[in-house]
């Protein structure tokens, strides 16, 4: 089977997304602009070494955490209020600018923005 297949098969709830990270940053942009409302981006360990990142807005004064549906009928992604995608707590929360900061930071492995 190749990778692509792989891709799209159905995963086990244990399974982070391999775009976590940019999703995570999309769902808390696009909310905090069109909603207008507090954002900040949960990080989750799944294991040593693999973190999962989810954004969350504060809706009616509770952190909710957001995910991304794909509408295949009008052809766009929304961003809708979720659940957790595991079952574990996150370990920290972020702002969204510091996280951006914090992923190009990693990214070019400490050069200054």
């Amino acid at each position: 089977m190749s990778w692509l297949s792989d891709l799209f098969k159905k995963k086990e709830e244990n399974f982070a997304k391999p775009f976590c990270v940019p999703l995570s940053i999309l769902a808390a942009w696009t909310w905090g602009n069109v909603k207008a409302q507090n954002v900040r981006i949960a990080v989750t360990n799944l294991k040593p070494g693999e973190d999962h990142s989810q954004a969350e807005a504060l809706i009616d004064g509770f952190w909710t955490p957001l995910t991304e549906q794909w509408d295949a009928q009008k052809g766009f992604t929304k961003i809708i209020p979720s659940k957790r995608h595991f079952s574990k707590e996150p370990y920290r929360y972020v702002l969204l600018g510091d996280w951006i900061k914090e992923q190009f930071r990693w990214t070019y492995q400490g050069d200054s923005l």
